[in-house]
This record gives C-alpha cells, structure tokens and sequence, in this order.
C-alpha cells in the first residue's frame, strides 16, 4: 500500500515539474525567436531582387521609331491597352469590339505636329507596301478614302442604299463569323462595286492573345482566321479576290509582313475613326470634320447597332468633305481589285 502511494505522488510530482518547466521553456525559445529574427532584419543582401511595382496605362500614341520589336508581350508600337477606364481617349485609337463599351466623353484631338510625326511614320512603311495608315498621294492632293469594319450587319443594306445616292465606293472589311447569316448582303456590296476586305474571323484581339500565347500559337491563330474568313467570303462570291486586311483594333507587327505577302494581302489601318465615342452625332462628326486632310483613310463601323449611326456620319463627312474640294477615291484605284 506504501508502494503504490509513493508511486503515485512521484508521478504526481513530475507532472507538476512539466506544467512549470513548459512555460519557461517557450519564453526562452521566444526571446531567442525575436533576437534571430531582429538580425535578419538588420540584414543587407549585396543584390536585391527588384519587382515591378503595379501601374495603370493609358491609351496614347508613342512613336515608334526608338522602339525595337523583342517579345509577344512587347507594348504594341501604337496604342497601349487600357487597363482602368481612362479620362480622355485619343480618338483615333479603334475600339476594342462591339459590345457596349465604357467609353471617355473627353476626346483630345491630335495637333499638326503629331499628325506630320505620323504622316512621317506611313511614308516610311508604305515603301514597304505592306501597312498603310492614308493614302499614297502627294502632298496637298485632295483624296481621301472611306472604309467600313465590323459588318455585315442589320442596317448594311440601307447603307449600301446611301453609298449608291452619294456615288462612292468603300471598302467593307468583313467579320468572317458573321458573313454567312448576311449571305446576299455580301453580294450586294461585291456586286455593287465596293471593295471586299478581311477583318479576321471573330474580331480576336490579338493585342491580348500576344501576351499570354508564344509568337508560333499568335501566328497559327492568325492564318486560322484569315482562312476561315476568306472560305465564307468565297462561299458566297467565289470569283473575290481579297486584296486588303485590317486586324482588329489596328493590330500590327512588322513580323506579319511575311504572312501578309504569303497570303497577299495589304494590311490597311486608318487616319482617323471616332464613331464609336458616346456622344452626340453632332459633336463626333466635328471630330471627323477637323481630321479631314489629304490621303486619309476614315474608319467607320456597320456590325450591330453601329450601322444606323454610321449613315448619318457618312453622309455629313462625305458632304463637307466635297464642299472642301476633296475626292472619295474606289479603293481599287490604290490597291488594286
């Protein structure tokens, strides 16, 4: 009996020992935590790994002349991407696609001197005759031209109804995807004497795809739309010869320039396009008046509700631009049928 109370309290004891060694022991282990962890700190590495810090672009033109092309996930070498909503847009920037869109009520149109920078800009890569943002004219000539992205579309018809009444031919760059549910649409403009162009499959930025896709998927995609886009067009009007091609949102790298030639065609971007900002018609045919100047190529758009709104701007730009003594040239007589 002896035993087994003695055997008891020395396990009692050695419990008790534990319950007030445990706590010591973790306020040491804690000091000596907080001393170790005082001296990393104090710490000085000879090279620090420097992270970039988290910005905001903004949509602008820069000029591309001291910019060399290095990666797919370069800046493109007009436009940077807007990744919040901007304050002002330079309006000549295309939009992004067709759905609405939060776009400025701000428009800052751009000076003469930006306007000879990229005028300066065109001559050097028209030599090339693979990209073009206006018109190879002399300087002074009174010609311009109209083109039309996005269609066919709902109101695509009584446009061509007004490009008939003012007497002018356009080029139509067409959305591969939306060609065949506009079968006799397509006809029509072919039929009618307007310039049928390629405006890819879907309207794929490729703005974005460049950045999370190597350069051999970009290309691959790339000649999958194009391919898919001329099967509909020719689906419908087999004897078309597709001469001229604008990417969405004005996409272009001078490593397309093989592809262009492999598939003959023109890479056409434009002057200037602002039927797309939310405001007045009023007030965005301004826009198009004040960039009228020799050689330009205008921008507007037939996809979806765009179409309604774009006869109303044709009409008044088209009108003030003849009363300024300027000529709407076919697309044909500069690139061929």
């Amino acid at each position: 009996m002896r035993r087994r109370t003695s055997k008891f309290w020395i396990v009692v004891g050695i419990v008790l020992l534990i319950i007030i060694l445990i706590p010591i022991s973790c306020r040491i282990w804690d000091q000596r935590y907080r001393r170790s962890d005082q001296t990393s700190s104090n710490f000085s590495p000879d090279v620090s790994l420097q992270l970039p810090a988290a910005t905001s672009t903004a949509l602008k033109f820069e000029n591309p002349s001291n910019q060399s092309e290095k990666t797919l996930a370069e800046i493109p070498t007009s436009i940077t991407v807007e990744s919040t909503p901007p304050e002002t847009i330079t309006v000549v920037v295309p939009s992004v696609e067709e759905t609405p869109t939060s776009y400025a009520t701000q428009v800052s149109v751009t000076t003469s001197s930006e306007n000879d920078r990229r005028e300066s800009k065109a001559v050097q890569v028209e030599e090339e005759k693979f990209f073009y943002t206006s018109l190879p004219v002399d300087k002074g000539e009174k010609v311009i031209m109209i083109t039309i992205d996005d269609g066919p579309g709902e109101y695509t018809g009584e446009l061509l109804d007004l490009l008939k009444e003012l007497d002018i031919k356009v080029a139509f760059f067409l959305n591969g995807d939306t060609v065949p549910w506009y079968k006799e649409i397509v006809k029509r403009e072919y039929e009618e004497g307007h310039t049928i162009g390629t405006h890819t499959y879907c309207h794929r930025s490729f703005f974005k795809l460049e950045k999370t896709a190597s350069r051999e998927q970009v290309i691959e995609t790339m000649k999958s739309d194009f391919i898919k886009t001329e099967n509909n067009i020719k689906a419908i009007i087999p004897e078309v010869k597709i001469r001229l091609l604008r990417m969405p949102e004005g996409y272009y790298r001078p490593w397309m320039d093989p592809i262009l030639k492999e598939f003959g065609y023109v890479c056409i971007n434009w002057t200037a396009g602002y039927d797309w900002i939310q405001e007045p018609d009023e007030k965005v045919l301004e826009y198009y008046k004040k960039a009228l100047r020799p050689g330009g190529i205008y921008l507007f758009h037939d996809g979806k509700a765009r179409g309604k709104r774009a006869m109303k701007l044709i009409r008044g730009f088209v009108e003030y631009a003849r009363a300024q003594g300027y000529r709407i040239a076919d697309p044909k007589e500069f690139f061929g049928n």
